[in-house]
């Protein structure tokens, strides 16, 4: 993977200033070695959503979408499982039929969220008012996922960085 552009090293980097591809491709593999995580047996044959044709290719897809929603939530608190179905939904084929959106699986989004509650990076906030009525409802990044994000961003910048200060050194 290529980054076209500059990424200059500060102090902080936090996850809005690296490039969603490698962080989430950093992340995923930072699942995929601590253990931690449980991938269903049924995660073999299940579509990331109705639109799709086929179940994902990659084995490690599940680590890959827990990556995308976690870094989703951070960009985005008191996010829900229905707005997440529409960020990650896609156009249907529909053969001769114009294509028509549809929203990706809630299971699986539930199931990502429901991990990464297990590894305390997640938490469900539900606020209601005086009459009980719900206020405020959705997912929000504990302060242990913002600091294992932020943590991982630094990693991808630096190594980004690097990149682009050894390419520059090549070219002249």
């Amino acid at each position: 993977m290529e980054f076209v552009g500059t990424l200059k090293p500060k102090a902080t980097l936090t996850l809005k200033d690296v490039p969603a591809q490698a962080f989430i491709k950093a992340f995923a593999a930072h699942l995929k070695r601590t253990g931690k995580v449980s991938v269903p047996e049924w995660a073999e044959y299940a579509k990331t959503g109705c639109h799709r044709e086929l179940a994902p290719l990659d084995g490690d897809w599940m680590y890959v979408r827990m990556a995308a929603l976690l870094r989703k939530v951070y960009l985005h608190p008191y996010i829900g499982v229905g707005t997440l179905a529409r960020m990650f939904g896609g156009a249907k084929d529909r053969g001769h039929q114009h294509s028509k959106f549809q929203r990706a699986s809630r299971k699986v989004i539930r199931f990502c969220l429901s991990e990464l509650e297990k590894l305390k990076y997640v938490e469900v906030i539900e606020d209601t008012d005086d009459r009980g009525a719900l206020v405020v409802g959705g997912r929000l990044l504990t302060s242990e996922g913002r600091r294992d994000c932020d943590r991982i961003s630094r990693e991808v910048g630096l190594t980004i960085a690097g990149a682009s200060a050894e390419a520059e050194e090549d070219e002249e």
